[in-house]
């Protein structure tokens, strides 16, 4: 009887101490990562309309980053792990159209970063908007109108295309002697105004140094959606130009007047800031009138050298390890487009690495500390090498980025890089 009632108790005591250890013995399960959050950025662009050439390879562009910081875990902003998505919405390349997308983008979703609108006329459109709601904003444009001291929050991190035409003068005065003749055929708007004036600055500062080194001989501006351009054409011709400084037109546009104007006998050169899109100057020019032309562009297979000062080396492989290259970036839209990278990138493949950089360096969403984290920035990374700030003296606002330009010359449907390339030393 004793022995039983000890081994009751001994199973008791076993039962209780077996009880007391299970707790310990079972492993707690591993705490789930947080899933990461939705960071939604607004992709404004036109999606239709007369400047889509330009516009829908900017929403393709981002798209393709976006994907690629998507593909790697996306971004970490105050300890959390945050996914780009981008809303689209179409501009219809007006102002108009601009206002209203930009206008559904903040009320009714909330956005705080926009990408866009891309085209002059339809970021300046939206600017007070941008101010008025604290939004941050990277638009690929050639106006500066868009720099003001009213809106903090727009940057323009391409190179600045009214800049270039300020210094192709000075570029062409150094390495083209047989230049001295210059005319201007620029679209009848803002941008082709302000293109003109920027060009006349130029002429202005190389003659101050060689009095007489050029002369514009002759100034003109044609209404949008003109397809007979012989009459300007031939007027200017009569003033016997070396050079014909097309800007600010689409790319259509300017591939259609160096037709016409090789059609008219015209066998000087012509040079462009804003860049043409070479498929289409073959198109519509044909290669035998696409000669002798200098323009702003990019060309993977002959890529102009990033520009890196001593010691930013690291900050740049950094940047594009995260954000990519060139190389990827070209090697990515044949596999995802099934096509060869449209020169007109080169306006837009920096607004949302720089963007997403930024916000970064910031840690933080809130758009006023990231306009303060990339104005300290005494280099801003991007896929042209290390950029600077500047524009304080001239729009009362250091928000355009100072940087080396890709330039290329067009012989007979090919382009060739000209090295070295137009480099921020030039800059005003």
């Amino acid at each position: 009887m004793k022995h039983k009632k000890l081994c009751v108790t001994l199973c008791s005591i076993s039962l209780l101490l077996m009880l007391v250890a299970l707790p310990l013995m079972v492993v707690p399960a591993a705490a789930a990562p947080e899933p990461a959050k939705k960071l939604l950025i607004g992709a404004a662009y036109g999606m239709t309309g007369p400047w889509i050439s330009y516009t829908i390879p900017f929403g393709k562009c981002w798209k393709l980053q976006a994907k690629r910081i998507n593909e790697q875990g996306g971004i970490t902003v105050g300890g959390k792990k945050y996914l780009i998505r981008l809303k689209e919405i179409d501009t219809k390349c007006t102002p108009e159209g601009a206002r209203a997308g930009v206008e559904r983008l903040i009320s009714l979703h909330g956005v705080k970063f926009i990408l866009g609108p891309g085209l002059s006329s339809a970021s300046v459109a939206v600017i007070p908007l941008m101010a008025q709601n604290k939004v941050f904003n990277i638009s690929p444009v050639t106006t500066q109108k868009v720099l003001t001291r009213e809106c903090p929050y727009y940057f323009k991190v391409h190179f600045p295309g009214s800049l270039v035409s300020r210094v192709y003068p000075e570029f062409l005065a150094e390495r083209y002697p047989s230049i001295s003749r210059m005319a201007l055929v620029m679209p009848d708007d803002d941008a082709g105004y302000s293109e003109a004036e920027e060009t006349k600055s130029g002429v202005a500062k190389v003659n101050k140094k060689q009095p007489g080194r050029l002369e514009i001989v002759f100034e003109d501006h044609y209404p949008k959606g003109t397809e007979d351009h012989a009459p300007i054409l031939t007027a200017a011709l009569a003033k016997k130009p070396d050079v014909i400084h097309l800007d600010a037109g689409a790319p259509e546009e300017m591939s259609v007047i160096v037709k016409q104007a090789r059609e008219l006998g015209y066998k000087g050169w012509f040079i462009s800031g804003g860049g043409f899109t070479l498929e289409r100057l073959n198109e519509i020019a044909g290669k035998d009138f696409a000669y002798n032309i200098i323009h702003t562009s990019f060309d993977i297979n002959n890529p102009t050298e990033p520009y890196i000062p001593a010691g930013q080396e690291k900050r740049w492989q950094q940047f594009t390890k995260v954000f990519g290259d060139w190389a990827w970036l070209s090697k990515a839209w044949r596999d995802e487009y099934g096509e060869e990278m449209p020169g007109v990138v080169i306006y837009a493949n920096d607004a949302l690495p720089v963007m997403l950089y930024a916000i970064m360096a910031a840690d933080s969403l809130d758009p006023d500390k990231v306009v303060k984290a990339l104005e300290g920035m005494k280099f801003v990374p991007t896929y042209y090498g290390m950029g600077t700030w500047m524009g304080k003296e001239t729009w009362g606002i250091n928000h355009q980025i100072r940087r080396s330009i890709p330039l290329y010359e067009i012989k007979y449907g090919k382009q060739f890089p000209i090295r070295p390339p137009i480099l921020p030393a030039y800059y005003p």
